[in-house]
């Protein structure tokens, strides 16, 4: 019998370890707060819509092309 992990607050080895056969997901919230750690403030909005879609997709193929097509538009705040 296949179970689903919800991790919140567990490290990936420590479920692991008690179930070997589980499949460990985080949630969505998770993920994206521990992505701002990286970012500046200002740049949060457009971070955090460009996440969800990458984070929520249904397939890994539909995540990559959320990835990509964000890469594509550019980063306009970058300096130079």
């Amino acid at each position: 019998m296949l179970k689903t992990i919800y991790a919140y607050g567990l490290r990936r080895t420590e479920i692991n370890d008690t179930w070997p056969l589980a499949d460990v997901q985080q949630c969505v919230v998770d993920l994206v707060r521990a992505s701002l750690k990286y970012t500046s403030r200002k740049c949060w909005s457009r971070i955090t819509t460009e996440l969800r879609a990458i984070y929520t997709a249904p397939t890994v193929e539909a995540a990559n092309y959320c990835s990509t097509s964000s890469s594509r538009n550019g980063n306009r705040n970058t300096r130079r």
